[in-house]
């Protein structure tokens, strides 16, 4: 596969998920890119293998982090009622179901957040302090629906969301870190197991 903003621009990409705790990767499933790789249920491929890739760990009642190829409000709630699970994720502002009042910069004021709230979750609009930046940061949460229990008297501030939202982008690059390139000629002293 060819990613041309990755310092290895060719390699074989393995969609996986990893503990946060001890980095370790739980499973992993083979992206054969958009041709080759095909979704069995009808739904879109980020939202197959996020439930493909947790399967093990339905009604477990744990939490699962995802990038914006990930996440979309089918996803939330199918994992929300379906699997037991909730799930927290930066979101694409081109997606339907995006109210278009939570993707406007221009009326508000760099640092400030905007809040959305549903029975089922919570969608967070952060427009980020740096002046050059030209996007807003949107974080869709099944895990946190309540504005007085989980923001209390820092409902008008971007201090919980914008820390949750650093918390996933230093996630996203450690995980893109330790599982980056390998060398042809690495030694590992791993017993590997045949699948």
């Amino acid at each position: 596969m060819y990613i041309p903003n990755k310092p290895a621009k060719y390699g074989i990409k393995i969609v996986m998920v990893k503990d946060v705790k001890s980095k370790y990767i739980l499973s992993g499933i083979h992206y054969h890119g958009k041709q080759g790789t095909r979704s069995t249920d009808g739904q879109n491929l980020g939202h197959s293998f996020t439930k493909d890739l947790t399967q093990r760990y339905h009604n477990t009642k744990r939490n699962v982090t995802t990038d914006n190829w990930f996440t979309s409000v089918p996803l939330i709630q199918d994992m929300l009622h379906n699997c037991g699970m909730t799930l927290i994720g930066i979101v694409r502002g081109n997606k339907s179901e995006i109210a278009e009042e939570m993707k406007e910069k221009t009326t508000r004021a760099p640092g400030s957040s905007a809040f959305l709230f549903t029975k089922d979750m919570t969608l967070v609009s952060y427009v980020p302090n740096a002046p050059s930046s030209k996007k807003i940061v949107l974080l869709m949460s099944s895990m946190h629906r309540s504005a007085y229990e989980e923001f209390g008297s820092q409902l008008g501030t971007s201090t919980h969301f914008s820390s949750d939202s650093r918390d996933l982008e230093s996630r996203m690059r450690s995980l893109e870190e330790s599982s980056g390139p390998v060398p042809p000629s690495a030694v590992t002293h791993r017993i590997w197991k045949a699948v």
